[in-house]
């Protein structure tokens, strides 16, 4: 099993998300960060908040903080938001 195999059991069904790549980046002397980096095929499709299937316009990034991992703080690296209004991709 390697990583990012682990991780995708880990984070569960995310679909149509899936983990591009993982890396640590080294922040400060002893502090690590692990960034897992999510994407999506294009022409996915999301639900707003209505539960209106919507396809992606952007691919800004946007990093969230994600539960820690072991001492290790993670985030969670992903492109894009739903075409109607503004609610974000879940």
């Amino acid at each position: 099993m390697n990583n990012k195999h682990l991780f995708e059991i880990a984070l569960g069904d995310i679909r149509p998300w899936h983990i591009e790549h993982i890396e640590f980046k080294q922040l400060h002397e002893k502090v690590r960060e692990l960034h897992i980096q999510l994407d999506f095929p294009a022409g996915s499709q999301f639900l707003d908040s209505f539960g209106v299937p919507c396809k992606a316009y952007d691919t800004e990034q946007h990093t969230w903080q994600h539960l820690n991992f072991f001492e290790h703080r993670c985030a969670t690296c992903t492109p894009g938001f739903p075409a109607s209004g503004t609610a974000r991709a879940q």
